[in-house]
């Protein structure tokens, strides 16, 4: 590895010590927390920072100390995962929920770029943290923002509403990978509206709302291609301005989207408080937004064991249903109507295959196995995802075969495979190259 890009050398440089000046840091921790001695050479931070060592454990757990880490966080990520928890941005995590913080941290996202990182920095108690924070920032509805300047017009915003609606619906025939650059472009626009021009209440209000809609999106995207770290920073930036422009329903479902970034890259315990957090926000969702929801709790809870509460979060999301008319606002309906029944009996199948129950799992992923998927309108950054979990489901009960035909359609939806899944998937079916569906899938990865 680069030196340069290891996020230890980033957090060594964050705190302003050069190699030997922190070598001395961490030996002294190490001495002071009952570690016993450490030689505080430059080269052994050289070696961490360069990859070709891996600090012991208490080592880590002295760094963990200078940099404010719980312990628990280690052990769950390990090494170099958790430095990214220590790197995270404080705008994002720490400031206050005021309305100029919500328009920070929706500047912090737009410029970042991708991070591609493998964890999450809101875990623990920084989790638990986030959600009461949030809570009480519902509660007390900072005050719109107004600001003088060249005014944003009723037509700007409606321009940038049907730009966004636009971007919804072209999700479903465009890569993600090539997708993510026209959604962030749109949130770099809205984040310089509100930076430079001039707005009443009301326009900012509507500002702050374009701005939650662009940065879930942006969230949505990064997490299909499991970049956790750039997805978890879109979804807090969603969640700060959504609360901000008083939208709970727009902040909850961000919520709920971070909660699932956090079952798939943190710890499912802090991805159900965070869920149950964004249901508190919205006692009386729409059917869809329930239904979101619900889903999401039941994935959680299969994933931590819980057979009975998951099944029974199922049904109620299957409730939703038959629950009446869909009440939400246009652009929170636009970023809902993919979660259909066709999307719920998918989720019933990712949720049985948490749970261990491939066959079931594989009667409701029946409709991922027609020969050509591509006639159903889904949205083309989720498509690739559920014919994954489909094959996860037949390579558990040992059929190969069509596992490896539904990845080769994964990887022909979305052009490529994201990098977190091309190393896996290798090596599920190299023992299989014997398989003409195998060899072809195998032949469609990008070299090692």
């Amino acid at each position: 590895m680069n030196p340069t890009c290891h996020p230890l050398a980033s957090l060594r440089a964050s705190v302003k010590l050069s190699h030997p000046a922190y070598a001395q840091l961490v030996a002294e921790t190490h001495a002071a927390l009952g570690f016993g001695q450490m030689a505080a050479r430059r080269e052994k931070i050289s070696r961490w920072e360069s990859g070709r060592a891996t600090p012991e454990l208490t080592a880590q757990l002295a760094m963990a100390h200078i940099h404010q880490v719980p312990q628990e966080t280690i052990r769950h990520l390990g090494w170099p995962n958790w430095l990214n928890v220590a790197a995270e941005s404080p705008a994002v995590l720490a400031h206050p929920w005021t309305t100029e913080h919500a328009v920070d941290a929706l500047r912090i996202a737009a410029s970042s770029g991708s991070r591609t990182s493998s964890s999450v920095a809101a875990c623990g108690p920084r989790a638990a943290r986030l959600a009461d924070a949030w809570e009480t920032a519902l509660a007390g509805s900072p005050e719109p923002p107004v600001r003088e300047g060249t005014p944003v017009t009723a037509s700007d915003i409606a321009w940038m509403r049907i730009r966004l609606t636009e971007l919804e619906e072209v999700s479903q025939t465009i890569p993600p990978a090539v997708f993510i650059q026209a959604a962030v472009s749109k949130l770099r626009v809205i984040t310089g509206l509100l930076d430079s021009s001039g707005y009443t209440r009301e326009t900012g209000t509507l500002l702050l709302r374009l701005g939650a809609w662009a940065a879930n999106l942006c969230g949505e995207l990064s997490h299909t291609l499991m970049d956790p770290a750039s997805a978890e920073r879109y979804f807090i930036a969603a969640v700060r301005s959504a609360t901000a422009a008083r939208a709970p329903a727009w902040a909850s479902v961000s919520m709920s989207n971070l909660a699932f970034v956090h079952l798939d890259f943190g710890d499912p315990r802090d991805a159900l408080g965070l869920n149950r957090a964004a249901q508190r926000a919205a006692p009386t969702p729409s059917p869809r937004h329930e239904r979101l929801m619900r889903t999401r709790e039941a994935l959680i809870l299969a994933q931590l064991g819980e057979r009975t509460a998951s099944a029974r979060a199922l049904d109620q999301a299957a409730d939703t249903l038959f629950s009446g008319p869909h009440t939400e606002e246009p652009d929170l309906a636009s970023n809902l109507k993919g979660a259909d029944e066709e999307w719920l009996t998918i989720r019933a199948g990712m949720t049985y295959l948490r749970l261990g129950k491939y066959r079931t799992a594989i009667d409701y992923f029946a409709i991922l196995l027609d020969d050509d998927p591509s006639l159903r309108q889904r949205s083309h950054h989720a498509l690739p995802r559920e014919l994954m979990e489909a094959s996860d489901a037949l390579l558990a009960i040992g059929d190969p075969g069509t596992a490896a035909l539904l990845a080769g359609r994964a990887v022909k939806v979305n052009g490529t495979l994201p990098e977190g899944y091309v190393s896996r998937v290798r090596g599920e079916f190299a023992q299989y190259r014997y398989l003409p569906a195998a060899r072809d899938l195998l032949g469609l990865l990008p070299d090692a």
